[in-house]
């Protein structure tokens, strides 16, 4: 791959790759699809615009004091959130364990702390067993080339509703190219009644986001939160309730 320098490779099953180009890093996978991206010069920073997305959710929970990641990768959002909100406690969920070394030794992930904890294991035999709720849960689970079945059933999404707190959020990174995505947004409409989608890129990722209990706020009051994060984290806050509001969807199960 031209101008692309690869700086280490675990060769056993799956494997993982890191690379540098023009003051980046990246993750990637078998697939040699990236899964993550680093600014050098800036390690908090969400580069990818699906991790952007992904964070649409603080337009609705404020300051979420616990916060459920299944799937690592490089850790963009878990350091994110760490860093900026520094009342919130993250949980992350990752079942590859070259990943964990990986997002540790080359993306700045914290080691485990009180307010930062990387377990390893499956998200769904995770959450099955644990007694925790979640402000908010955020699934970013993928295998080398599709996304973690498992993470996709009716039986996860009813896991994930039983662990949010009322007002809970779950986030999801969806791939609009992936044939199932269909059946997925059915899914989730059989447990979640509100949802909402922010597209992330022209063509692929979109961030989904389904609530708990229909959330009531004004249009005012949203644009107003809107700009108040976008003046705080330059997350792009404003365009991101503009594609909300013309992709709402309610109950998708058709």
């Amino acid at each position: 791959m031209r101008n692309w320098r690869f700086i280490k490779y675990f060769q056993r099953e799956p494997s993982v790759e890191i690379s540098e180009k023009n003051g980046y890093r990246y993750l990637h996978t078998e697939s040699r699809t990236v899964q993550s991206a680093m600014k050098i010069s800036d390690p908090v920073e969400l580069v990818l615009a699906y991790t952007k997305a992904m964070m649409g959710f603080l337009l609705f929970r404020e300051e979420p004091e616990n916060v459920l990641m299944i799937g690592l990768g490089g850790g963009s959002i878990p350091k994110f959130v760490f860093h900026n909100i520094p009342n919130c406690k993250i949980t992350v969920i990752e079942k590859n364990q070259r990943v964990v070394m990986a997002a540790r030794q080359y993306f700045g992930v914290p080691e485990n702390n009180e307010r930062f904890n990387v377990i390893t294991d499956e998200g769904f035999k995770w959450l099955d067993q644990s007694r925790k709720l979640f402000d908010v849960i955020m699934v970013d689970g993928y295998d080398p080339y599709s996304q973690d079945e498992t993470l996709a059933t009716v039986d996860f999404y009813a896991l994930a509703h039983k662990h949010l707190i009322e007002r809970g959020v779950l986030v999801i990174n969806c791939w609009t190219r992936n044939q199932r995505l269909e059946k997925n947004l059915q899914n989730i409409g059989k447990v979640f009644g509100e949802m909402i989608i922010i597209p992330a890129t022209r063509k692929g990722n979109v961030a989904l986001m389904a609530f708990k209990k229909i959330i009531e706020c004004s249009p005012q009051n949203l644009i107003k939160r809107a700009k108040f994060l976008e003046d705080t984290y330059s997350l792009g806050f404003i365009e991101m309730l503009r594609d909300m509001q013309e992709k709402k969807h309610s109950t998708l199960n058709r």
